[in-house]
């Protein structure tokens, strides 16, 4: 496969999301449409995407995706959500300067955790930012650390976005279970410049 070129990326990104404005039938969905495709139009935002070509990551089926204004007319995995696609600008800034405190800090929180432990289920990471989320008692318990204190109800929102952004951007494997799914790190080279880069934060 021909490598990409960042600049044709960035081109074929802006006007993605152009398609997705005029196609969206939400005004203030339209509104932060138009925030994300401005700050995805920028230089500094050119040099990330060129790093994150450089590992070898294939921006085409994002690119696809990212257009869809629809939820429902396509599945799950082809639609980027808004809070998704914030979270993905932030990564690619966050990867593309090696700097993990470009992620959102939900993000940060769930990241430094999934660092530690190699995986962390959908519980897991949503405690790591709602501290009132107990514990069962059947439950083998883990230590989380470099934790928030949102609601639940906004965790749950925060993981879902997180977990989505990781697997467009093959930094993580969805493992999909009957109760409790989880996410590890992916094998892949925008994976272990996340791993590296919140290895050094807890050192």
């Amino acid at each position: 496969m021909k490598k990409q070129n960042a600049k044709t990326v960035q081109a074929q990104f802006v006007a993605a999301l152009d398609a997705r404005i005029e196609a969206s039938a939400v005004p203030n969905a339209k509104k932060n449409l138009l925030v994300e495709r401005n700050k995805f139009n920028s230089d500094g935002m050119k040099a990330c995407i060129q790093t994150v070509i450089d590992n070898g990551y294939d921006f085409s089926p994002l690119l696809h995706n990212v257009q869809n204004a629809d939820s429902k007319a396509v599945s799950s995995e082809q639609y980027v959500a808004i809070y998704a696609l914030q979270k993905v600008r932030k990564a690619l800034h966050a990867i593309g300067s090696n700097i993990a405190l470009e992620f959102d800090g939900y993000t940060q929180a769930i990241v430094s955790n999934m660092t530690r432990l190699q995986a962390l289920s959908t519980i897991n990471a949503q405690r790591t930012i709602a501290r009132n989320i107990e514990f069962d008692e059947l439950e083998q318990q883990v230590v989380l650390k470099n934790r928030m204190n949102c609601t639940p109800s906004t965790a749950s929102t925060q993981v879902s976005s997180t977990r989505e952004m990781l697997r467009i951007l093959d930094v993580c494997i969805v493992h999909k279970k009957t109760k409790n799914d989880s996410i590890s790190f992916a094998d892949t080279a925008n994976a272990k410049a996340v791993q590296q880069m919140f290895s050094k934060l807890a050192a």
